[in-house]
């Protein structure tokens, strides 16, 4: 009775799991198909800034659509004279000059909680003014200057390493629960001198703030229509697996 019961539960949750994924791939199908007028945009932007200022899209069946340049006649001549990239780097320029200034506001009026929004407000201003966030932030303005949207995807990651927080790492405790005595650890590194310098040695500390610049055409949404992308429904982040 038990195993018929373990392998009923079983069924029914794969069940469970054929209906979450069949619900995600036609709502992703639909979002595809409603963003496929904006998505044929983007690419001439993109021709457009790259210099090719002559490409065109043509319908090809079964797989959308493909920018192409017809061929010019003998007798003329194509020059270009790229005025569009001068007109982004500018636009991108004006938009990196000030950088964001981020709040966190105390969920209530306590102490505890006024100290928690003052610490977290502190860190998040730190991760702002890092290399990296720079880096990615002004991805993230070239690529909403180009095409009119772009996305910053940011979470905490509990098991990503910190390489600006290095610290010493910690010992193991003993089977009891209890710390190693320090007499004891100073010991085994008199003993074993590659020990010491593994034990000596900082290491990145675990667990940090994690920014993606998400392009267009990773993000699909159900409402083209939504001004606001707290308005739409769900979203869906599309990643290629490795």
């Amino acid at each position: 009775a038990a195993l018929v019961a373990a392998m009923l539960q079983a069924k029914a949750e794969q069940e469970r799991k054929n209906r979450i994924a069949s619900w995600a791939d036609t709502q992703y199908n639909r979002c595809k198909n409603a963003r496929a007028p904006f998505e044929r945009q983007w690419f001439i932007n993109l021709a457009f800034l790259s210099g090719r200022q002559y490409v065109s899209p043509v319908e090809v069946s079964g797989y959308g659509f493909r920018l192409t340049a017809p061929k010019a006649p003998p007798h003329r001549v194509r020059l270009v004279v790229n005025k569009i990239r001068p007109a982004i780097r500018t636009e991108c320029s004006k938009l990196t000059s000030s950088k964001p200034i981020p709040t966190v506001l105390p969920a209530t009026n306590e102490d505890e909680d006024s100290s928690a929004a003052a610490v977290g407000e502190a860190l998040i201003n730190a991760h702002f003014a890092s290399g990296a966030f720079n880096k990615r932030y002004r991805s993230w303005i070239w690529w909403g200057v180009v095409c009119g949207n772009s996305f910053m995807k940011s979470y905490w990651d509990p098991n990503a390493p910190d390489y600006e927080a290095m610290k010493i790492p910690e010992l193991p405790p003993m089977p009891d629960g209890t710390p190693f005595p320090q007499d004891v650890v100073d010991q085994v590194k008199e003993q074993n001198p590659e020990l010491k310098k593994a034990l000596e040695t900082p290491v990145p500390a675990v667990g940090k703030i994690c920014d993606e610049r998400l392009t267009p055409f990773e993000v699909y949404v159900p409402d083209t229509l939504a001004e606001d992308i707290e308005d739409q429904p769900y979203v869906i982040h599309v990643t290629t697996k490795r």
